[in-house]
């Protein structure tokens, strides 16, 4: 793979992009010359950063229109439709399997998971969120006699799945696991015997777990629960069936076929008994799904989606799903990360590599929660089950010493190789002294050039923790030097810093974006197109303020892609409503759409412990006299989701992160959020947030005349392109106006102006990609075809209807 990317290729939209430039430059200058307009009354309207507000900037003082609104009507779900809840067992008939390295097969479900390797079957429980620790059940065929003969047999043997059934293959023996969703039925296959007599088959046993006779089981109990191993029957191939009785002898497992129906048996004989968990009074079934996030792909129009199930409090494992273009979780999806019981992954983050059509899941690793930490990482291929194997990003053998922790993980949209995904944690050098490091992988796992060694992003002996990436490098864009991640994260407890790192993992100068008050949880967007001549990114973070009871809000501040602050520290709160609620607010995520950037994050509402879910679209805005930058609410406080139970918020992407500037829907946002599993609320949930100014893009004055006809296709919202064309030699654009006739004393009435003012003269099809400008928000423009080639208008013109677009 070459070390440098080659400038993308300028294709038929980018060239037609260039042909009207000049109407783009039309739209901008129609936008400073119209009329002051009113703001609309769905969205709160700030002007006082173009005067340069001082830090931090209060927004000036508005009725607070929900301090006495009702419960109902204050939590309204105006974030869009809400997804069913999900968790990869909602469904308690789900089996997943999985093959992390050869030789090991592992299978999840509801109640339990196992793990087959060299002979053994390990069982695990589970036993709830909440359980102390795992307890599994490790069994393996230890003797076989026959007639009081051992019968030989192969050790170790690897494991063998056919569809549901994993088989060790031990010669004289066949071990089969029948995989249900209640558990798994062992049997033992015996299709040749040398001799005829009593079978005794002998299982040793490795567990904590304390055996105990109960009734028909043998129950193999802890504190939480346990495992039971039910009762066996022998059936022959003639179906001959007899219920056969199972021991402890010396912690061992006996099974015995009396030697008479061994003698009379038709070949394979086989012995079954089953294996399920035993769940206990003492039991906390539970189950807690968390830590969900999001990433998008351009070529399958999928999201994908990870979280994280805790299995006890020493394992927690990993499991992905994808939902489709309109929000619905595509059948079949949910895949495996990391099931395990010896490796615990926590905190899983995921984005997408669009060339190879393949995400990236990393998480923070370790055996139990405990130290050592290190950086887990293993990809899934997009529109399929299919993952690579897991492998380490980062260890203390690896690479510097020290814990890793809270990994984030940034993708790559572009179509021209080599595309990387991009990998930052936090390094714990010392209890004093943690690092940010960076590593870059290619879409199969293996080192970027630059990759080989770590990237040191902040190696101060300052404390450096929380780091977060940008999900990805922008959209595609010609200019390599503007394919950059940010990463962003805290120095001690006061300071938000940045650094940007190019494609090719070349950094520039770290940064400070904020240094007032305690600070933390710091997130970054994605960078967004040009706009004034900038690469933007938002960043927002906590800031809690120690006092007898602590109260937290989110901040946000616009940077550059050159690692310049260009605002104040905004507290959201107060930019949102004019008046700040003061509900106690955190955790918060951020993606761009290109233009606009969406803010979810978690509220407590009315501070009663009740944790929602918001989301707020913000814009930049520059004011050209005045030289200086502000940011500005195009949907605040939206709310989607706002039960009674915990729900805080997770992931959010934008399609714009994986898609060409002005792709169809690139505007529209997926969010993710976790809840604290009510009955009937379990797991993750999503939802699809689009989060622009709301309102119509097209409308029509029926002013046509003659044949001529005019059509508008695409999406006027910033950022988003829009065609207007019509079947006459011109089309005018300027604003639009109440019908006028054109020629009135003519019998042709219908001839009609919707266009007041001096229009512009464009060519009659034209595609425009509407500018990032804020200013253009809500500003509607005219179109209207017009033909000197023959019409019923002094017997020469004819005009079409007029079509007004109005920017969202």
């Amino acid at each position: 793979m070459d070390s440098t990317r080659s400038p993308l290729p300028q294709s038929p939209f980018s060239l037609l992009a260039t042909v009207v430039l000049a109407t783009v430059v039309v739209a901008v200058d129609l936008a400073a010359q119209a009329p002051d307009k009113p703001a609309p009354a769905s969205r709160a309207v700030h002007v006082d950063w173009k005067t340069g507000p001082a830090e931090p900037w209060v927004p000036p003082a508005a009725p607070d229109r929900r301090a006495t609104a009702s419960r109902t009507a204050d939590k309204n779900a105006d974030a869009g439709a809400r997804s069913v809840a999900l968790d990869p067992f909602a469904d308690p008939t789900t089996i997943l399997f999985d093959t992390p390295i050869e030789g090991t097969v592992i299978v999840a479900a509801a109640s339990y998971k196992a793990e087959f390797a060299a002979g053994e079957v390990r069982f695990v429980p589970f036993l709830g969120s909440a359980a102390s620790r795992d307890w599994p059940l490790g069994l393996h065929l230890g003797d076989v006699t026959i007639a009081g003969e051992p019968l030989p047999l192969r050790t170790a043997p690897e494991p063998i799945r056919q569809e549901d059934v994993v088989s060790f293959d031990h010669g004289t023996a066949v071990v089969r696991y029948a995989v249900r969703s209640e558990g798994v039925e062992q049997s033992f296959v015996f299709s040749a015997l040398p001799r005829r007599g009593e079978l005794r088959i002998q299982l040793e046993v490795d567990s904590d777990l304390n055996a105990t006779s109960e009734g028909s089981s043998l129950r193999f109990a802890g504190p939480d629960g346990g495992v039971d191993y039910g009762t066996a029957t022998a059936i022959d191939a003639r179906g001959r069936r007899l219920g056969l009785a199972r021991t402890l002898v010396d912690g061992r497992i006996e099974l015995t076929v009396p030697a008479d129906f061994v003698a009379a048996a038709a070949l394979p004989l086989v012995v079954d008994p089953l294996i399920t968990t035993a769940t206990l009074h003492s039991s906390t079934s539970g189950r807690t799904v968390i830590e969900p996030d999001a990433t998008y792909d351009g070529t399958s129009d999928r999201y994908m989606l990870c979280l994280e199930l805790v299995y006890s409090a020493t394992d927690s494992d990993i499991y992905s799903y994808e939902v489709d273009s309109i929000g619905n979780t595509v059948s079949g999806s949910f895949a495996a990360i990391d099931i395990t019981s010896t490796e615990s992954w926590q905190r899983p983050r995921i984005a997408n590599n669009n060339i190879a059509n393949r995400n990236l899941i990393v998480a923070q690793v370790s055996a139990g929660n405990v130290s050592p930490f290190w950086i887990g990482g293993r990809t899934r291929d997009v529109g399929s089950t299919t993952t690579g194997a897991p492998f380490i990003v980062s260890s203390a053998a690896t690479g510097n010493v020290g814990d890793k922790l809270n990994p984030d993980v940034g993708g790559d949209p572009h179509l021209i190789s080599p595309t990387y995904f991009t990998v930052t944690w936090e390094r714990a050098y010392s209890s004093t002294d943690h690092d940010i490091h960076a590593r870059q992988f290619t879409a199969t796992s293996t080192p970027s050039p630059q990759g080989a060694t770590e990237i040191l992003i902040d190696n101060s002996s300052a404390y450096e923790g929380s780091p977060a990436i940008s999900n990805s490098a922008g959209a595609p864009d010609p200019n390599e030097l503007t394919q950059k991640w940010m990463i962003a994260y805290q120095r001690n407890s006061n300071e938000i810093r940045g650094r940007t790192m190019r494609w090719d993992g070349a950094l520039d100068p770290d940064f400070l974006i904020h240094s007032r008050g305690t600070l933390g949880n710091p997130d970054v967007s994605t960078v967004t197109h040009p706009s004034h001549g900038e690469y933007l990114y938002l960043v927002a973070w906590t800031r809690t303020t120690i006092g007898p009871v602590d109260t937290s809000q989110v901040f946000v501040k616009l940077c550059s892609q050159t690692g310049t602050p260009l605002t104040p520290a905004y507290d959201l709160d107060a930019l949102e409503s004019g008046q700040p609620l003061g509900w106690n607010r955190g955790s918060p995520r951020v993606s761009t759409d290109g233009c606009r950037f969406a803010v979810a994050y978690t509220e407590d509402y009315r501070n009663y412990g009740d944790l929602d879910v918001r989301v707020t679209t913000l814009h930049a805005g520059f004011n050209e006299p005045a030289q200086v930058w502000g940011l500005d609410v195009t949907e605040g406080r939206a709310w989607p989701a706002y039960q009674s139970t915990g729900e805080r918020a997770g992931g959010i992407c934008s399609r714009f992160e994986c898609a060409d500037p002005g792709a169809s829907g690139s505007a529209r946002y997926f969010m993710t959020w976790s809840d604290d599993n009510s009955p009937g609320s379990p797991g993750i949930h999503g939802a699809l947030y689009d989060g622009r100014s709301p309102g119509t893009h097209f409308t029509v004055l029926f002013t046509g005349c003659g044949a001529a006809a005019i059509n508008a296709t695409g999406n006027t919202t910033l950022g988003m392109d829009m065609t207007i064309a019509t079947g006459t030699e011109y089309l005018l654009v300027g604003f639009p106006q109440p019908p006028v006739p054109l020629c009135p004393t003519f019998p042709s009435a219908a001839c009609q102006i919707g266009i007041g003012g001096q229009p512009g003269l464009l060519p009659p099809s034209i595609t425009i990609t509407v500018p990032c400008d804020h200013q253009l928000i809500d500003l509607s423009l005219a179109f209207q075809g017009v033909s000197f080639l023959g019409g019923p208008c002094w017997n020469s013109v004819s005009v079409t209807d007029t079509v007004i677009t109005t920017f969202r």
